[in-house]
């Protein structure tokens, strides 16, 4: 396999960085939440799962606030199936879904994560294991609460 160059790294981020931005922008001037799939390049399929997850982090942090937007990450794979990975979310987007719960006040836990996600559990007992709930691993900034 051969590494990309630079340029196709750069562009790569780039495409990211506009893709994630138009997303957040359209999340500002819709009515209703925007489509996740509007957002997605069509290749490579590793930028795509790339994007792909960065968006979800977004929705959902975007979503929660109102209960009627809420969507679960099972909602997500049911829609874009290449999300899972072996039939599994992705960690990162289970600790996005757990932290942005806690910023909007709900009670979670561990322990409820770790019986949704059993297969994860023993990293998540380690990895939700935070007293900040502004950790994130995505790559959009994380919202302050005076949405």
């Amino acid at each position: 396999m051969t590494q990309p160059s630079s340029d196709q790294t750069s562009a790569a981020w780039q495409q990211l960085a506009g893709r994630l931005e138009g997303f957040v922008k359209a999340w500002g001037d819709a009515a209703a939440p925007p489509a996740l799939g509007k957002f997605l390049p069509e290749a490579p399929p590793l930028l795509r799962r790339l994007v792909l997850m960065e968006l979800v982090k977004i929705d959902l942090d975007r979503r929660w606030p109102t209960p009627t937007r809420r969507k679960a990450l099972i909602d997500y794979a049911s829609e874009f199936p290449e999300l899972l990975d072996d039939g599994l979310l992705p960690l990162d987007l289970i600790f996005e879904e757990f932290q942005v719960r806690r910023r909007q006040g709900d009670q979670v836990s561990v322990d409820e994560y770790c019986a949704r996600f059993p297969q994860h559990a023993s990293r998540l007992h380690i990895k939700l294991n935070t007293d900040d709930p502004y950790e994130t691993t995505s790559l959009a900034e994380v919202r302050s609460e005076e949405h």
